[in-house]
């Protein structure tokens, strides 16, 4: 044991150093939970602090500040329903997306902190009797033009079973992996990198896939990050806890060298 402590040691101390000068700034640019205690009451989200919603073409979905079904435990008091009420009469514009103005990234605020974290709860509510599948739910990334979608990443069911995907930079959906069945509260994360123009996609902790490219055509800024419903049915989804921050991109050679130079310290002491 005390032959193997030298080299413990000196990759302890290469991890602190590196740990202290590569913490990256962080700014939390929006984060709620719906909770009374932000201000959000029961009933309509849309007016309460700037949310809206668009809806590309009749009928409307009903948007709801609900206390019925909440996540156990990190879920709070209140958590957002939003219910569709139908496939568009529009097949082109079959989306609804439920938004605040608050969610924008300027491109400034991007230039300085790059790698950006969307992060938010979400059930696909159990299909009651009769009730139809909403095709995709999940969220949109606009650019800031917020008329080019960055990427869109969701949650849906096919005949293999649910799973998650999310767009490429062609804007079109890519398989990214296994999803939860209907009923389940998963916490879903989505890290931009600006500076690659990538995205990872992880569910619960666990990454999903391989990165994705933003679509080309968009800007590096963020208009707003919206609930989506894409291809809507007759069912709903309930969205909690959602969050933007904004960091610098750590250095990734600071650790390759600190543990070049542990390495020799060991060396030097065999």
């Amino acid at each position: 044991m005390r032959k193997m402590f030298p080299l413990a040691a000196a990759f302890a101390l290469a991890m602190a150093v590196h740990a202290s000068s590569a913490a990256a700034a962080t700014t939390v640019r929006y984060q709620t939970g719906f909770e009374p205690g932000e201000g959000f009451t029961l009933g309509n989200l849309v007016g309460q602090h700037n949310w809206d919603q668009a809806d590309g073409a009749l009928p409307n979905v009903d948007s709801t500040v609900q206390n019925t079904l909440v996540r156990p435990t990190t879920g709070g008091l209140q958590a957002v329903q939003i219910h569709a009420n139908g496939p568009a009469d529009n097949p082109n514009a079959d989306f609804t997306d439920v938004w605040t103005p608050a969610t924008t990234v300027g491109a400034a605020a991007i230039a300085a902190e790059p790698l950006v974290t969307i992060k938010w709860d979400m059930q696909r509510g159990v299909l009651a009797g009769g009730q139809t599948e909403t095709a995709l739910w999940g969220i949109d990334i606009y650019d800031l033009g917020d008329a080019t979608i960055a990427a869109s990443i969701g949650a849906y069911d096919d005949s293999v079973g649910p799973a998650v995907a999310g767009t490429n930079s062609s804007g079109n959906f890519v398989f990214l992996g296994d999803g939860t069945p209907r009923g389940n509260w998963d916490t879903y994360t989505v890290t931009v990198n600006y500076l690659t123009r990538q995205y990872t996609v992880a569910m619960n902790g666990v990454t999903l896939g391989t990165p994705q490219s933003i679509f080309l055509g968009s800007n590096a800024g963020i208009g707003d990050v919206d609930f989506l419903a894409l291809t809507r049915g007759t069912d709903s989804a309930y969205f909690d806890n959602f969050s933007i921050t904004t960091s610098t991109v750590p250095e990734p050679t600071a650790t390759l060298g600190l543990w070049a130079v542990a390495v020799g310290l060991v060396r030097r002491r065999r």
